[in-house]
């Protein structure tokens, strides 16, 4: 029922969107390949990972930003939806990205209870220098807070940068969807080989993304 659900949803953009027919029918054999790929584990079905866009997540983000909102308060700039999530028809892990921009990044561990209430694991950097990382769902992650300073221009602007050209450049939406979904299927037990085999598109995903928001930077939505 999950892959059909996501097959429909799928089929409903599609038409709504009123896509070039070659762009169309990339997008609807990419469908069918998740509709019908997949691995039986002891008897049970486990479903690829990498799913169709869900309009629903843009509504899990509006709430879940409201929460943000709610704990961070004065200290808090402006907050983005960040991530696949936040491309429309981008195939993604249904995990909701969200970055937080605040006046000065100290004061977020002062409110470390706030977030656990709701639901987060606080984890600091967690290796982005800068940055304070919180992750909700344990094992079935369903958000991740990336929160910066505002002085961070670096880590920001990467972010956005990606997000918008992948808004305006479905061709290349379209092609880092169906690599996502590949490689779920050949590594559905393997973040690590997951992450692998999709490094170097990323990395030059980011490059063009940076190149291309210099030029565009007045396209900053959120």
């Amino acid at each position: 029922m999950l892959k059909q659900k996501y097959f429909l949803t799928g089929i409903f953009i599609l038409s709504a969107e009123r896509q070039p027919i070659k762009l169309a029918w990339r997008k609807i054999v990419w469908l069918l390949k998740i509709l019908f790929v997949e691995n039986e584990i002891g008897g049970f079905i486990l479903f690829i990972r990498v799913v169709p866009y869900d309009p629903f997540w843009e509504v899990e983000y509006e709430n879940e930003s409201q929460k943000i909102k709610n704990i961070l308060k004065d200290i808090l700039v402006e907050v983005y939806h960040i991530g696949s999530t936040a491309v429309k028809g981008l195939a993604a892990k249904s995990i909701i990205d969200i970055m937080p921009v605040v006046t000065n990044i100290s004061l977020v561990d002062k409110h470390n209870k706030e977030f656990v209430a709701i639901g987060y694991e606080c984890m600091g950097e967690f290796g982005i220098e800068g940055r304070r990382y919180f992750r909700k769902g344990g094992d079935n992650r369903t958000h991740q807070i990336h929160i910066f300073e505002q002085s961070n221009h670096k880590d920001i602007n990467r972010h956005i940068a990606v997000r918008d050209f992948l808004r305006t450049h479905p061709d290349i939406a379209l092609e880092y969807g169906e690599l996502k979904m590949e490689l779920a299927y050949r590594f559905s037990e393997d973040i690590e080989g997951y992450c692998t085999g999709k490094d170097a598109f990323v990395k030059q995903l980011e490059k063009d993304a940076l190149l291309w928001y210099q030029n565009n930077e007045s396209y900053k939505t959120r």
